[in-house]
């Protein structure tokens, strides 16, 4: 993390605890233990990384799936109607086709596409033995399309998440995985699903160039340039 960071917070520190800022970072300066600036400006950074580009960017791909998938807008639009979304839906409980829907598009465009683990002590991975500190990357975009965990894994298909299906073993990493899986995916994934069936019920979503963006894999995967329409529609 740059240096400069942690510097642009000290006039911020200076306010006191009297002064207005009653807000995220107010409340990570004045955390009792008192927190270094360091710790602050990275604390703050995984919280806007990851409460909000991460989600983003997930965002962005369903909007791109919506784009190209008329029939399936629809679909989500009759379930939202429908007597379980009751027209406003307000549970991602009450929402099993809006909720695979993300769930298939967190496996095809993880947002966190790729991660890093560092090894506490000597081990061995596979046929590498792996000293303390060493580095290793792990690639969800790969593992969510490998044949051997998944059926047709390069196919759009929500339908493998009906019924409340789980995915193959160890093989589906959207938010990680073991002591260090993150925390909010569970939030994160309520989010999205009342997110996706609120666009798909209330717009009609449109794409000039839906069919031809590619994925971009700098920082969070999200399709590249992607330009979308969206078109209230009258009840």
């Amino acid at each position: 993390m740059p240096g400069a960071r942690p510097a642009r917070l000290r006039p911020r520190r200076g306010w006191g605890p009297g002064a207005p800022g009653n807000d995220l970072l107010g409340f990570l300066l004045h955390a009792d233990p008192a927190m270094p600036d360091e710790t602050v400006a990275s604390t703050l950074h995984s919280i806007l990384m990851g409460g909000h580009g991460v989600p983003a960017a997930a965002l962005t791909s369903i909007v791109w799936e919506l784009a190209r998938r008329p029939r399936l807008a629809g679909d989500l639009r009759d379930e939202a109607d429908g007597p379980t979304g009751g027209g406003a839906p307000s549970s991602a409980a009450r929402l099993p086709l809006a909720e695979a829907v993300v769930r298939e598009t967190l496996r095809l465009h993880p947002p966190a596409w790729l991660m890093t683990r560092t090894a506490g002590a000597a081990t061995s991975l596979g046929d590498w033995s792996l000293g303390p500190g060493d580095d290793v990357l792990l690639n969800p975009y790969l593992i969510h399309r490998d044949p051997r965990w998944w059926r047709r894994p390069d196919e759009f298909d929500p339908a493998r998440w009906s019924h409340g299906q789980q995915a193959p073993g160890p093989a589906y990493l959207p938010f990680g995985a073991g002591p260090r899986v993150c925390l909010g995916s569970a939030l994160a994934v309520r989010q999205l699903t009342l997110a996706t069936s609120r666009l798909a019920q209330r717009f009609t979503v449109t794409s000039p160039n839906a069919a031809t963006v590619v994925p971009e894999f700098v920082g969070r995967l999200a399709p590249a340039g992607l330009r979308a329409s969206f078109l209230a529609r009258s009840n």
